[in-house]
């Protein structure tokens, strides 16, 4: 339960500050199938029509180890 809780709320986290920005985006796929049946889901796929960039700087504000490890973002 705790690994459920904390996947809503990265996700919403995530989509809030994309549209924050001005963006749309939407969770889509096995993630929403599997919050729609109560299973739990280890991935998230978001769909959007934020920039690149726009994406990068939610993904730092959201997890800030990524500025300093930005391997991650490769």
């Amino acid at each position: 339960i705790i690994v459920e809780d904390f996947m809503k709320k990265i996700t919403m986290e995530l989509l809030t500050k994309i549209h924050d920005y001005g963006y749309q985006a939407f969770a889509v796929g096995g993630y929403v199938r599997d919050m729609l049946l109560g299973k739990s889901s280890n991935d998230i796929d978001i769909t959007t029509n934020a920039t690149i960039a726009a994406i990068i700087v939610t993904l730092i504000l959201v997890f800030p180890a990524l500025y300093y490890y930005p391997d991650y973002l490769e």
